[in-house]
């Protein structure tokens, strides 16, 4: 085994400066264990707990023998409270399954955590101690098997061996546990044990203190490593929720989902509470504030909608979605020329999105720009040919310039690729009117009435109709 202390390295400060690190290393069977603390020496709880506070860091290690005898009190006393352990009572429950859940408990064990995975390592080196740089220790079962210095503990013998056989191996011994417990299989765990600590001299990874909190927030956003993911069990939730834990700005994801059920219940003044408080908690959160403009731009706040969506592009420069929505409603308020600038930033940002080609062919239309805006609507089909609004108002650029079957094409496809768009049936009728086929004019207005019942133009339109097919 190397000496963890005989080549320092550069603390690394973010995911892909450790893969960069691990790739070097070359194929293997690599454990991890993560410390929050570089300067805390590669020792169990239970070494700990025997030195004491004042030795828990220095490089001295207590006699093995007081270990041992340290661990059969412990698990004699833990047994002897009649306690089960996973499906065995204390008659019948091994050592090794009692050391395993006292340690994820809290208790000083002689087992030292490893995981298999390096994010849990990297999540477990930026948990705590946010002053201090961290530390992953590694090794590669493969090398070290080969040096003679690592066995595998097998299923078997982990169910029947000893306290006092255990000490008694002449190797560091390398558990994989069962999974019946939620945290060992979510941690990927892999004990280490080892006769005599003093033994265990393996390289490590600095990681940089300054950059903990960005690598927890990398972890969870990325990979979905939170505290509650890492202990999936009700003393891993409480503790995620105790008193000294501040929200987090992910806690904010909560209040917009809780605002959208208000909205689904028509508590429209819970629903603006509730963003409020999503925006306060979560304000570097791009995803709120996107979320709180589609519901003022809904709920008739159109001038809150484009600060929102104007925030989102400031916290997501590349958010297509945010310009395209800003766009609609800078040219619903007069301001073509904002329309028109975020329109074309988020072509920019996305040559491909149909619904941007859309709406400024629209914009383009409005201008008087009609060669424009067709080439605007050709582009949007050619992006997405089922996209049903787009022939609609290819549809009405082309009954305004006289192209009356190019129009009524229009219209067929936009129904074809959609039976229920409203727009094509009312703009079907109005052509069909024009061109004197009341009787086939009279069968759209009225698929349009059946489908939007509620507009007064359908009735409107289907009383001159019938008043001219009476004619």
């Amino acid at each position: 085994m190397a000496d963890s202390e005989a080549a320092p390295e550069k603390a690394i400060s973010d995911v892909k400066e450790l893969m960069d690190r691990l790739e070097k290393l070359g194929d293997g069977d690599f454990i991890y264990r993560g410390q929050a603390n570089a300067n805390w020496r590669l020792k169990s709880g239970a070494v700990r707990r025997v030195q004491g506070k004042e030795k828990a860091d220095s490089d001295d290690y207590p006699f093995p023998d007081d270990v041992q005898d340290y661990i059969l009190e412990l698990v004699d006393n833990a047994k002897s409270l009649g306690l089960e352990f996973h499906g065995g009572t204390r008659d019948h429950c091994c050592a090794l399954k009692v050391l395993a859940e006292l340690q994820h408990h809290g208790a000083a064990t002689n087992l030292l955590d490893f995981s298999r995975n390096v994010l849990v390592a990297l999540w477990m080196a930026c948990s705590e101690e946010f002053d201090q740089d961290g530390k992953i220790f590694f090794a590669n079962l493969e090398k070290e098997e080969e040096n003679e210095d690592v066995e595998t503990l097998g299923v078997a013998e982990a169910g029947t061996i000893t306290i006092p056989k255990l000490f008694q191996k002449s190797k560091i011994q390398v558990w994989t546990p069962e999974r019946f417990d939620g945290r060992i299989q979510s941690q990927s765990s892999v004990f280490l044990i080892a006769p005599n600590e003093s033994w265990i001299k393996f390289d490590s990874i600095l990681v940089d203190k300054a950059c903990k909190k960005k690598l927890l927030n990398t972890l969870e956003k990325r990979f979905g490593l939170t505290e509650v993911q890492v202990y999936p069990d009700l003393p891993g939730f409480a503790k995620a929720n105790r008193t000294q834990m501040p929200y987090s700005p992910r806690q904010a994801r909560f209040y917009v989902r809780e605002a959208e059920r208000a909205v689904e219940s028509g508590d429209l003044e819970s629903a603006r509470r509730l963003f409020e408080k999503a925006a306060k908690v979560g304000p570097e959160n791009a995803y709120v504030f996107f979320k709180r403009g589609y519901f003022r731009d809904e709920h008739d706040d159109p001038v809150g909608a484009v600060e929102d969506y104007g925030t989102v592009i400031k916290l997501n420069p590349d958010s297509v979605s945010a310009y395209n929505n800003r766009g609609i409603l800078r040219k619903s308020q007069g301001d073509p020329v904002g329309a028109m600038d975020d329109y074309n930033t988020a072509i920019k940002l996305n040559p491909d999105d149909a619904d941007v080609y859309n709406n400024r062919g629209n914009l383009k239309k409005d201008q008087g720009d009609t060669a424009g805006a067709m080439a605007d609507y050709d582009m949007a089909i050619k992006r997405n040919p089922d996209f049903a609004a787009a022939y609609n108002n290819r549809g009405n650029l082309r009954k305004d310039q006289g192209d009356t079957a190019g129009a009524m094409a229009d219209y067929d496809m936009a129904i074809k690729r959609n039976p229920d768009h409203v727009g094509a049936y009312f703009n079907k009728a109005l052509l069909l009117e024009k061109m004197g086929k009341i009787p086939e004019a009279i069968a759209c207005c009225q698929t349009f009435i059946r489908l939007k019942p509620d507009d007064p133009d359908g009735p409107k339109l289907l009383a001159i109709l019938e008043k001219k097919l009476k004619k």
